[in-house]
């Protein structure tokens, strides 16, 4: 009796033996962590198609009317079965609903590559894009590995920043490197107090350029004071219209560098009379004290009082302000809490302690943790878990001996 249990309590644990066997061979994501670092991960996306209008730190720029495609690389090192990568789109206010997915038989740390073919855009404005690896069966596997990519949507016959130019007209200075990047979202390039359909419209100026005509002053400035903006001597007098008293009088700058008539003739005036009173006092010794006063009192109505001296050309100038000189410099960049923590990461070698990130800001742990699980989503940055404490790096900047030296990660 005794030995017939233990005969089937044999038999129990053999079936639970083979069931455990069979379940790490069919679930290799599950048997080794869901964190994407032990089983595998994305690589590298790489945009096709002509969605892509252009991309700033921010966002990338799609046209709605063209079809997004993407290149995903990905990497597997469990043992070989079938993975997927998983397109998905959200907009802002809604929930994320997926658009494609493409599948790829991997594994022991060899690499893949997916195309995938997403749909055009349903709406205009911001977006984003998720890009999710993961075993191919079930609902309910764990994510290996996700990517985020922010995008706003835009149309070609649109005008996104509200400057009077068409976004289509916009890119094509874009790609032209012409004008910068993030051209499509500002309505003033060149901060010089006029809007880009304006300059291009209107005044002929240059919107990548405040000032124009190279005279010292903005080209909104001149436009508020009648001057022209692309001429650096707007009426033509030859001195530079921030030299100019009156930029549009050519009369006034005149007058400063040519000599006044009346001084001349007052100078011949003077010469003349003195050159009579000295022949007078050589030649006529015996004219009384008549004559003499006589001549004294013609010298004296002949010599007026002598002008007033007038500045010398080129002196003239209209003093500047310390707003106006302000206009002329850039204004500082004011970093969202994101910005600031990828600043200090890139300060610090690509990688700090979380502990460190909270005293360099000095916010609160739980307000940094928050905003590093957001970004973590995102894939803007990575942490590791190291004994008690987070270490927080941007991509390919992972200490060594958490990740193979083979690796190489590219992303556009």
């Amino acid at each position: 009796m005794f030995g017939h249990r233990n005969h089937i309590w044999l038999v129990i644990h053999a079936v639970l033996v083979v069931f455990l066997v069979v379940g790490v061979a069919v679930v290799p994501a599950t048997a080794r962590g869901t964190n994407g670092t032990d089983t595998g991960r994305i690589i590298s996306i790489h945009r096709t198609g002509d969605a892509v209008v252009t991309k700033t730190n921010e966002t990338t720029y799609v046209w709605q009317s063209e079809r997004y495609t993407a290149d995903v690389k990905f990497r597997i090192d469990s043992n070989v079965s079938k993975y997927s990568v998983c397109l998905l789109e959200r907009y802002d206010g809604k929930d994320p609903h997926s658009i494609v997915c493409q599948s790829a038989t991997v594994g022991n740390g060899s690499t893949a590559t997916v195309t995938l073919n997403g749909s055009n855009a349903t709406e205009t404005g911001k977006r984003t894009l998720y890009f999710r690896l993961r075993p191919t069966f079930g609902s309910d596997v764990p994510i290996i590995d996700s990517r985020t990519i922010n995008q706003t949507v835009i149309t070609k016959g649109g005008d996104y920043d509200q400057d009077g130019l068409t976004n289509e007209f916009e890119a094509d200075k874009i790609q032209k490197k012409d004008w910068p990047a993030d051209a499509l979202n500002d309505s003033d390039i060149d901060s010089d107090g006029l809007n880009d359909g304006e300059e291009v419209n209107k005044w002929g100026t240059n919107p990548v350029s405040k000032d124009s005509d190279n005279d010292s002053i903005l080209d909104g400035k001149e436009i508020l004071s009648g001057t022209n903006p692309n001429k650096a001597d707007s009426d033509g007098d030859g001195v530079n219209d921030a030299k100019d008293p009156e930029p549009m009088n050519p009369n006034v700058a005149r007058s400063t560098t040519q000599p006044s008539k009346t001084t001349t003739a007052t100078k011949d005036q003077q010469s003349s009379g003195l050159s009579g009173i000295q022949l007078l006092l050589v030649g006529v010794v015996g004219i009384g004290i008549f004559g003499a006063a006589a001549l004294l009192w013609r010298v004296g109505r002949d010599d007026p009082d002598p002008p007033t001296p007038v500045p010398e050309s080129g002196t003239t100038s209209i003093p500047v302000t310390k707003s106006e000189e302000s206009d002329t410099d850039g204004d500082e960049d004011i970093l969202t809490d994101e910005g600031q923590v990828l600043k200090l990461l890139r300060n610090n070698r690509d990688r700090m302690k979380q502990v460190d990130i909270v005293e360099e800001t000095g916010w609160s742990k739980s307000k940094v943790s928050r905003l590093l699980s957001r970004m973590e989503e995102r894939g803007d940055i990575n942490r590791l878990r190291v004994g008690r404490g987070n270490i927080v790096y941007l991509e390919g900047a992972k200490p060594n001996g958490a990740r193979s030296p083979h690796e190489e990660d590219s992303y556009s």
